[in-house]
């Protein structure tokens, strides 16, 4: 039996400063790990009004400026005095949700010169630069900020990052007659702190913001372009007023896409000594609720136990070169039918969001191939780390335990349901 683990990426949910009908969703989404953070895109007006509401949420934030429509252009001296109140506004919302980067567009039909002058003036650290197609929407005009080279000089002139649009290089690149993947990649020499992603028609000048399957760009090109562990807002179009199942979709199938770097297997002898030495690594030995070391001795007996056990399924997590990533272990309760589930990870992959895919991703293994009623984990309450990983897994409290003299939480995985555990 054998699993593809999928990269791992930090996934964004793209909504408006006014959208309070998606906050239900959100959080719904967001406490199952759907996705880890929210992008917001700040409508004129709405920073007094609407910021009480999302800071309540406690979910990290990302602000993006105003568009063109609202006034926004960066490119035209002549609209500096509106640039600079629209800025202003959009930094004073990003400061209440202690935002980690705003994102703002370059301008339409200007100067990109005067776009770095005035982004440089402005001096804020967290500003963003994003890539723009080569036509805009309306009035047949000509967007700046299309090449690599122009982000590039905006960067360097005023000192900030970027943000890589990938439906607008496609357009772009069509626009200025450019193989749209290839051009992409000369994106990529700029090294974007974080990516936009939708579908689309990879011939069109213009984005249409498709839901991932629905258009012709090969995403699983693209996925294996974008470094791993960077921010990707998805920003599909959203088909209902209330619900936001259509984006959920939208990052499993993402998840399922990238499925390709890693390995999840039947332990079997062969992983004896790395799984030894992953159990002797200090981190794991102090959210152990026995800290003893373990006597390699001890270690073969009871790991040939554990593989040749009815009773236990053990799967190790290995890269493409075969080294280990982590283990899952999964221990029938005797007396009823659920499994418990132990977990280590490699020091190399902590706080790279993996372990709350392996927990989720071996837990449903477990689900389909034992047809057990549940998995439970035992997590000490003095590691938060862990807690949060198994809660964004789909995992729920339901109990407090003590083990070894240690206090703990017991949790129960609640993603039964087979779209849970695609």
């Amino acid at each position: 039996m054998e699993f593809k683990q999928p990269d791992f990426f930090k996934f964004g949910l793209k909504l408006w400063s006014t959208n309070e009908n998606y906050v239900k969703e959100a959080v719904r989404l967001y406490e199952k790990g759907i996705y880890q953070y929210i992008e917001i895109y700040m409508v004129p007006g709405t920073e007094k009004k609407m910021i009480d509401m999302w800071k309540g949420l406690n979910i990290p934030y990302v602000v993006h400026a105003q568009h063109f429509r609202e006034g926004l252009n960066l490119a035209k001296k002549e609209a500096e005095d509106i640039n600079r109140r629209l800025i202003d506004e959009t930094r004073k919302f990003a400061d209440s949700l202690s935002a980690e980067n705003i994102i703002v567009h370059p301008g339409i039909a200007g100067d990109i010169k005067e776009t770095a002058r005035q982004l440089k003036e402005i001096n804020e650290p967290r500003l963003l630069v994003e890539n723009k197609p080569y036509y805009a929407l309306f009035d047949g005009l000509v967007c700046n900020g299309t090449t690599p080279e122009e982000i590039g000089f905006v960067m360097k002139e005023a000192g900030i990052g970027c943000c890589l649009d990938v439906g607008h290089a496609f357009c772009a690149a069509r626009g200025l007659k450019k193989e749209p993947l290839e051009f992409l990649k000369e994106f990529l020499n700029l090294k974007p702190e974080m990516f936009h992603l939708t579908d689309g028609d990879y011939e069109s000048v213009y984005d249409r913001h498709d839901h991932i399957g629905k258009g012709n760009y090969d995403i699983h090109a693209v996925l294996k372009l974008i470094p791993k562990g960077k921010r990707i807002t998805v920003e599909t179009v959203k088909d209902s007023k209330e619900s936001l199942a259509d984006f959920e979709e939208d990052i499993l199938l993402l998840e399922r896409l990238t499925e390709e770097e890693y390995l999840i297997e039947l332990a079997t002898e062969g992983d004896m000594l790395d799984v030894f030495k992953l159990a002797s690594d200090p981190v794991v030995r102090k959210n152990s609720f026995s800290q003893e070391p373990i006597p390699f001795e001890d270690h073969i007996k009871w790991f040939k136990n554990k593989i040749n056990s009815k009773d236990c399924v053990f799967y190790v997590i290995k890269d493409k070169d075969g080294e280990l990533i982590g283990s899952s272990r999964f221990d029938k309760d005797l007396r009823t039918d659920v499994y418990i589930i132990s977990i280590q990870l490699s020091h190399r992959y902590r706080g790279k969001g993996m372990g709350r895919q392996l927990i989720k991703r071996t837990s449903c293994m477990v689900l389909r191939e034992k047809g057990c009623t549940a998995v439970v984990a035992y997590v000490k309450e003095s590691n938060v780390i862990s807690m949060k990983s198994f809660l964004k897994a789909g995992y729920e409290m339901i109990g407090n335990e003590k083990i070894d003299n240690s206090a703990c939480y017991k949790l129960r995985f609640r993603n039964s349901e087979k779209r849970d555990c695609l």
